[in-house]
């Protein structure tokens, strides 16, 4: 979707690159206890969302995916490109969405 390819997406999410964003990510949680960062590269934000976020997000995503296809790619709605759980031996598992950074497109 958009020209990206995966390649591109890994490139733009590299740990190495974005390590310094990653950790200052936690320094602006809001309410929601979110928390969020862009890429080094300002491409996509990265933010972590509840459980019942991503079931609702994964419940619409078809819907989604028909508007997308319908308006020809010229809807105003923000790309989502990615729902993901990550889940590890130590830490609970944490839910987050890939996105498009919007306010690079203006």
């Amino acid at each position: 979707m958009d020209g990206i390819s995966p390649e591109s997406l890994l490139q733009s999410l590299n740990v190495d690159s974005n390590r310094d964003a990653i950790f200052k990510s936690g320094e602006g949680a809001g309410q929601s206890g979110s928390f969020f960062f862009f890429s080094y590269d300002k491409k996509f934000l990265v933010k972590t969302v509840h459980h019942s976020e991503m079931l609702m997000m994964l419940k619409m995503s078809k819907s989604y995916l028909d508007h997308l296809k319908e308006t020809k790619g010229r809807s105003l709605l923000g790309r989502i490109y990615g729902l993901f759980t990550l889940r590890t031996k130590n830490f609970v598992p944490v839910d987050f969405v890939i996105m498009q950074n919007t306010s690079m497109l203006y």
